[in-house]
């Protein structure tokens, strides 16, 4: 008897295409298209074909992939619909139809994204789930260039000035025009910085800012300078009379802003022309170095340790919860023993610190000092001794608060305590720190050799200057004044007047004072302390308009004042007086 052996796959193969595949969808992803298909049921399938077009012509469609699989991921894309087509090679190389059979009717697919492929494309675009497709953001632009600006304006008509790599005319940032839509109010170009202090991990320690960061030398180093022919060179500490961070305010002239009148150049240095210019500047040159207080001037220590009842990990980042009140940030956190709990992520023999709290019954912990929160389970501590521990130092001799909040001091020299880094929790006073250091009996105590250290910048004077140009001068860097010059060591002021007026607001009230270059006039009474004079007793009824010295040979020195005892000027005559 012969035995006939079929083959469904030579029946279903050999010379015949395969069926081509069907149910062709997308999903848009991060950069991405994920395709999805039914495979045909032919057993001689090899792989499927993908194709892509970025228009829905199937003869501008390229190959993308070959895969065995019912799916695929096009990553890698650009902002913009694709069209794509599939279909079957059997491994015999027969090619199936296509799906989906028309040549202009491909499956659409669209990244999730918003890319600037060029200058001319400044649409920032939103995806619009009701239509499922990308819209223009109310007609917000934006684009990014190759010096890194940002440019964003409501107003669809507003051209922004060129910026190119060897003229800066504008701004090489972030730049933002008020806007005036058709059909609108329009609005004043602005930026708002919120911030919601329950959303930072060292909640009262932060805060929305604007930082000005400045630095001698190169951002880049070890290469050429463009135009330069000089090498860059590794950033390096600030001197004395550095620009930190200027605030420009300039006005339309005749044919542009007054920025470009005098001068290209941007920021605010001393080679710049702005109307009116607030700047910060380092008043002396800024320099690494250590605070160090020495035994001598540690004078006390005293300890802190509370037990923690009913600890349970409440998330996946160290966030704790428990019945004690009132812990702080930077205070340290002992466990010791073995645990049997359901949490994980939290061990016995081990420190913790934390690095959040509400102030009552919840935190977050940190496997270092100020660290990033460790990874946990949710569950139980049963098993655990767990305690919250602290120590604080007496100082003494200090003349500035030495450790800022939130600082990492490395500690030595203390009996009961292993040399090391620990946080400062709150904020520190002339005579006293408190350091967030696990220890467990007996207590510490100083050992006469104790010492606290931190990194700190010294001769880090600085100062605030209001610079502007006089009244119908040129506008360039030489006519322009310092008008309010204040450090820490002195304030300059520069005007033809000062004038000092009542009112708490938008000088509401009468002149009270003013300063000019030929006189100060008072309109109301300059009373004077109770004076002394050698000879002459207290002067208690001194009091009055102006006072005036005087140094005449004949008769001494004298001081002129009006006595509101007697209704009248008077003088007392002593050289002492002078």
């Amino acid at each position: 008897m012969a035995i006939v052996v079929i083959d469904e796959g030579a029946i279903q193969g050999g010379d015949t295409a395969p069926n081509p595949p069907s149910a062709l969808t997308t999903e848009s992803e991060w950069d991405a298209v994920r395709l999805h298909w039914d495979n045909p049921s032919n057993k001689d399938i090899a792989y499927i074909e993908i194709w892509r077009a970025t228009t829905n012509d199937r003869s501008t469609a390229t190959m993308v992939a070959e895969v065995k699989a019912n799916d695929y991921t096009d990553h890698s894309l650009e902002t913009g619909t694709r069209y794509y087509w599939i279909r079957a090679l059997s491994t015999t190389g027969l090619e199936s139809a296509w799906h989906p059979t028309s040549s202009t009717g491909g499956v659409s697919g669209l990244p999730e994204q918003v890319a600037i492929t060029s200058p001319a494309d400044k649409d920032v675009l939103q995806y619009d789930s009701a239509t499922s497709s990308w819209v223009n953001s109310a007609g917000i632009r934006a684009n990014t260039r190759l010096l890194g600006e940002m440019q964003a304006t409501g107003n669809p008509s507003y051209v922004f000035p060129p910026a190119t790599l060897t003229t800066i005319t504008d701004n090489n940032g972030y730049s933002a025009v008020s806007s005036f839509a058709p059909n609108t109010l329009g609005f004043g170009a602005n930026a708002a910085y919120t911030h919601y202090y329950g959303d930072t991990l060292s909640a009262q320690n932060s805060a929305a800012a604007l930082n000005y960061r400045a630095a001698e030398g190169n951002s880049v180093t070890g290469v050429n300078l463009p135009w330069t022919g000089t090498n860059s060179v590794a950033p390096s500490a600030i001197q004395s009379g550095i620009v930190l961070g200027t605030i420009n305010y300039n006005g339309y002239a005749t044919t542009g802003f007054s920025n470009d009148i005098a001068t290209q150049y941007q920021g605010g240095g001393t080679g710049t022309s702005h109307i009116i210019q607030y700047q910060g500047y380092a008043a002396e040159n800024l320099a690494d170095g250590t605070l160090t207080i020495s035994s001598a001037n540690i004078t006390g220590i005293s300890s802190f340790r509370a037990p923690i009842v009913n600890l349970q990990v409440t998330g996946t980042k160290g966030q704790v919860s428990f019945n004690t009140t009132t812990p702080a940030i930077g205070q340290a956190i002992r466990m010791l023993g073995t645990l049997t709990g359901t949490a994980t992520g939290i061990a016995g023999g081990q420190d913790y610190w934390i690095i959040a709290t509400n102030g009552s019954t919840t935190a977050t912990l940190s496997a270092t000092p100020g660290g990033l929160p460790i990874t946990t389970t949710p569950g139980t501590s049963t098993g655990l001794t767990i305690t919250r521990c602290a120590v604080t130092l007496t100082l003494s001799g200090q003349t500035s608060f030495p450790f800022g909040r939130n600082a990492k001091v490395t500690v030595s020299g203390i009996t009961n305590i292993p040399n090391g880094t620990y946080p400062v929790g709150g904020i520190t006073s002339l005579t006293s720190v408190v350091l967030g250091i696990p220890h467990s009996l007996p207590a510490p105590a100083l050992s006469g050799t104790q010492q606290l250290s931190c990194p700190t910048v010294t001769n880090a004077a600085g100062g605030v200057r209001i610079r502007a140009v006089p009244v119908a001068v040129p506008l360039n860097p030489q006519n322009r004044l310092n008008i309010v010059d204040h450090t820490a060591a002195s304030a300059t002021y520069r005007a033809d007047t000062f004038i000092i007026a009542g009112g708490a607001y938008a000088n509401t009230g009468s002149t009270r004072l003013t300063v000019d270059s030929a006189k100060i006039t008072a309109a109301v009474p300059v009373v004077f302390p109770t004076y002394t004079v050698a000879g002459a007793g207290a002067l208690t009824g001194a009091a009055g308009w102006q006072i005036c010295i005087s140094d005449s040979t004949g008769n001494g020195g004298r001081m002129a004042y009006w006595d509101t005892t007697n209704s009248r000027w008077n003088y007392v005559s002593d050289d002492t007086a002078v």
